[in-house]
């Protein structure tokens, strides 16, 4: 991700604006970018987008000196809420948080993020969702340091997509890797990035970077762009830009190297690879290097 990609940076107490700097930066967290390049030369006045990245990290170095510990713990944490409404009660809430609403979950705790489900209510017409982010993003940045929430989803397209129709729906990866077109993975991404990032979801865990090695894994197998290494970081890498470059959006690609080479499905079980550390460089590992 280049410096430019960082926007201007002006700390403001909207919702909706502070979301998409938060979401620029889990960007640059999450893929290694590179948003505060070193020094330049002395002498010569740094480009804008290292400024404006000077000035961010400035404003955030700030706003984490006057947390309470409470709060820095609250801010690692991205968890799910119960409910389609920020605030409507909801006895599951209740049980498992001691509060009834989604935004008194995260003024409680202090969240750094939540994650839609469909199980947890999150995700229904569009309108509902877009507005369940705003009232999460008024708790959060009502609420002590006033930081925003990073607010996620998975919307991998194919057999993994939670917002459903009338959002596009694109064909999963493994149809994107038949079809070996990098530029067309690019553009599904940052179709489904834009969406998302109208709906105030700010990061997604996609894409499935695992390379499908062993065509019996229970739990990958359509989710992954293939067999090939190459082709599995060439659209893996195209998405990412898709994702964050053009949609404006974080984006995570996920799962980890060598998941794609197991039998074992990690909701239920822990997955074991048994080759070697120089099979795993050459089969796993180039999708999250890319």
């Amino acid at each position: 991700m280049a410096p430019a990609d960082v926007g201007s940076f002006r700390p403001s107490s909207r919702p909706a604006r502070r979301s998409v700097l938060l979401g620029t930066a889990g960007a640059v967290a999450v893929l290694g970018g590179r948003a505060t390049a070193g020094a330049a030369t002395t002498g010569t006045p740094a480009p804008p987008a290292e400024r404006t990245g000077r000035r961010a990290q400035a404003w955030i170095r700030r706003a984490v000196a006057r947390m309470p510990a409470e709060e820095k713990v609250g801010q690692l944490l991205v968890t799910h809420v119960y409910g389609v409404a920020a605030d409507s009660a909801d006895a599951r809430n209740t049980a498992e948080y001691g509060v009834a609403t989604p935004a008194e979950v995260v003024a409680k705790y202090r969240l750094g993020g939540v994650c839609y489900f469909t199980w947890s209510g999150n995700v229904g017409p569009l309108p509902g969702v877009a507005a369940l982010s705003n009232g999460l993003q008024t708790a959060a940045t009502g609420t002590g340091a006033g930081l925003p929430l990073l607010i996620s989803t998975d919307q991998e397209q194919g057999t993994i997509a939670r917002i459903g129709p009338p959002a596009a729906q694109f064909p999963g990866n493994m149809a994107l890797g038949a079809g070996r077109d990098a530029a067309a993975a690019r553009e599904a991404a940052a179709i489904t990035g834009a969406e998302l990032a109208a709906l105030g979801i700010n990061h997604d865990y996609a894409p499935d970077a695992d390379v499908n090695v062993d065509p019996g894994n229970p739990v990958i197998g359509v989710r992954s762009f293939g067999s090939d290494p190459g082709l599995v970081a060439e659209l893996a890498a195209a998405q990412v830009l898709g994702y964050q470059r053009d949609g404006r959006i974080a984006a995570t690609a996920k799962h980890f190297p060598g998941h794609g080479d197991t039998k074992v499905d990690s909701h239920t079980g822990i997955p074991e690879i048994r080759h070697t550390r120089q099979e795993w460089e050459r089969l796993d590992a180039p999708p999250f290097r890319a």
